[in-house]
């Protein structure tokens, strides 16, 4: 039975790699790789980056198979010139889709016609979060940094800065391209988070839905969703298990 995924949903797939037997991701490699993809696998010099990879292509290939009747193998796809993925063929039903992956974890959403990005970090106690913040965030970003009260706080807020700014710029399909620190997230009273840009062409903040969430203690997430007809809200976010 197909998963319906309706305009105005977001469906948010989670997968660990430790999940995946060995005997699962040779038959990945064997029957949904395509030549390309398996040259770039054998291109790998470290095993886990190249599990990580083959995870995330089956998971890639499985997940669009759940909402039509394509088969895994037959999908095709090409990136954006800043490397965002997309669907070549088939796509009749108008799928977008994001990738991300992060110290054995793999996050894939989807949703139909808007435009969408995910991101999910591993988090690491000793990240340098001066060295980072001096470049990937904006200064209203850093203050809200400085304000906490713990260590353990400005971590828990440096991981949220990270994962929505991330799943923002991929939404937005420029990618790091787009200055890091010229965009600023923002959580209002309410809990809502707003992005605006602090250099000139400010983007239309109505259009675009944010949400983060932890995973577990030791993963963040957060996904972006832009050029909106009507208003998203964390019921609209549906989150899955993949396997």
């Amino acid at each position: 039975m197909r998963t319906q995924l309706q305009p105005g949903k977001v469906h948010v797939w989670r997968l660990c790699e430790a999940d995946l037997d060995p005997k699962t991701l040779a038959d990945a490699y064997d029957h949904l790789l395509t030549a390309e993809e398996r040259q770039r696998y054998d291109r790998y010099k470290v095993a886990s980056a190249a599990r990580s990879y083959l995870a995330t292509r089956r998971l890639e290939r499985t997940t669009l198979s759940r909402y039509t009747s394509t088969a895994p193998q037959d999908w095709r796809f090409r990136h954006t010139a800043a490397g965002r993925p997309e669907i070549e063929h088939p796509n009749p039903h108008g799928l977008r889709y994001s990738l991300s992956r992060s110290g054995g974890m793999v996050l894939m959403g989807l949703t139909r016609e808007a435009h969408i990005g995910v991101d999910v970090q591993s988090k690491e106690p000793s990240a340098d979060i001066d060295q980072v913040a001096g470049v990937f965030c904006s200064p209203t970003e850093r203050a809200w940094l400085e304000a906490a009260q713990t260590d353990t706080e400005r971590l828990g807020r440096f991981y949220v800065i990270w994962t929505l700014k991330e799943a923002y710029l991929k939404a937005l399909g420029t990618g790091l391209s787009t200055a890091p620190a010229s965009v600023t997230v923002t959580r209002t009273g309410d809990g809502a988070i707003e992005v605006a840009h602090e250099t000139p062409g400010d983007t239309d903040r109505s259009t675009w839905f944010l949400y983060d969430w932890a995973i577990s203690p030791d993963y963040h997430a957060a996904l972006a969703i832009g050029s909106l007809t009507k208003p998203l809200s964390a019921d609209d976010v549906v989150l899955f298990n993949a396997a």
